[in-house]
């Protein structure tokens, strides 16, 4: 098992370079003030690789504003909103941890190389690094020049970590892929923890909050954290409450459809019902016609026939009065010639006789003739009868 043996610092909030020994199980003890937190806070940004949504720094001296790393890289004493000023006004930090194993020997340092400069908002990470097979010492790049005593400049450190380590490796994009390097590292092929739960684990350890509740000690040591994202609830409430006044327009217009259709449907009932009445009212007057056909077809027929008879009639009647005709004709030349009184007596009487047969004969014809033209307005309507038929 890995022990943490050795805390290399250099720029570290008030600490210029210092290698601090650790053996066996050690404590930090000290007044408020006497630098415990920036111990702590050195060793956990280590282990989270500078990854500010996995960093918890603990709270300045004063418990009005948060440190930063770039507050312990600068040396931030007081507050800058108070006209604090920074103790450099721009480094090169450098944090290394040294852990060995106790059963083999074996030793491994994991740090940090930071830049940062008053002028910027932020820290600059220039390294994250794991030096297998190497225990880290900071006494090793001391370096003097005519103004004093300084740490070796990072491009320096590690180009001569790559020399003297067996493994050098480097990660400056990912401080959680550097996290998990480092837990699998440690546990040598073992299944190694996961990097969120391990950093959550280590920053509640040193919170030093004392645990009343064991709820509030599982919900916060042992579960993940659930955070509330208060956005997404309420753009979720949002878009429920949209939905809701959706519903409630489209049931306005079911409504309004609804109705619609109803009244579609009484037009449509009331439609049909007048179709109905019209059809069945047409219907009553094609039969009436049927049977006025069939009365006036009955009619025609016995027009034609009683035509047919008139005609026959006619043609004797006009023979008849050719022939009387004659006969007055014979009598009128007797009554010329000079014939005796009882012949003309007997011709006047005849002559009567056939004058009347003539006139009666005259009426018959006069009454044939009217027949016949009424049986010929019957023919003119015939065919249209039988379209109707």
């Amino acid at each position: 098992m890995y022990r943490l043996t050795d805390i290399a610092l250099s720029n570290w909030y008030l600490i210029r370079r210092e290698q601090i020994r650790i053996r066996g199980a050690a404590a930090l003890v000290g007044p408020t003030g006497a630098g415990k937190s920036t111990i702590f806070d050195a060793v956990g940004t280590v282990l989270a690789g500078n990854n500010a949504s996995r960093l918890a720094l603990n709270a300045s001296a004063s418990g009005r504003s948060a440190r930063t790393v770039r507050d312990y890289c600068l040396g931030w004493i007081s507050d800058p909103a108070e006209g604090g000023r920074p103790t450099r006004e721009a480094c090169e930090t450098v944090i290394a941890l040294v852990f060995e194993n106790a059963a083999t020997g074996r030793t491994v340092s994991f740090g940090l190389a930071l830049a940062a400069r008053a002028s910027d908002q932020k820290e600059e990470v220039l390294s994250r690094f794991i030096a297998t097979g190497h225990r880290f010492e900071i006494g090793d790049y001391l370096r003097t020049n005519s103004e004093g005593s300084f740490t070796a400049p990072w491009t320096e450190i590690a180009k001569d970590l790559r020399v003297r380590t067996e493994r050098f490796e480097e990660f400056r994009s990912s401080g959680e892929r550097f996290t998990a390097e480092v837990l699998a590292t440690l546990r040598e092929g073992a299944p190694a923890p996961d990097p969120r739960h391990f950093l959550r684990t280590f920053s509640n350890a040193v919170a030093f909050k004392p645990i009343f509740d064991s709820s509030a000690f599982v919900r916060s040591f042992v579960l993940d954290p659930e955070p509330l994202d208060v956005a997404r609830v309420r753009q979720s409430v949002e878009n429920w409450r949209r939905l809701l006044e959706t519903i409630e327009e489209l049931e306005v217009k079911l409504a309004r459809l609804k109705r619609l259709a109803g009244r579609y449907e009484s037009w449509a009932d009331a439609v049909l019902a007048s179709g109905i009445h019209e059809a069945r009212a047409a219907t009553a007057e094609l039969r009436r016609r049927c049977h006025d056909l069939v009365a006036v077809r009955t009619k025609l027929r016995a027009g034609a026939e009683a035509l047919r008879i008139a005609r026959e009639s006619v043609g004797t009647s006009r023979g008849f009065v050719r022939d009387i005709d004659g006969e007055i004709a014979e009598k009128k030349a007797l009554v010329v010639g000079g014939a005796t009184d009882g012949r003309l007596a007997a011709s006047t009487i005849g002559l009567s006789m056939l004058e009347r047969d003539r006139r009666d004969l005259a009426a018959r014809v006069a009454d044939l003739v009217g027949l016949v033209g009424q049986m010929g307005k019957l023919q003119a309507v015939a065919p249209v009868l039988r379209q109707v038929a």
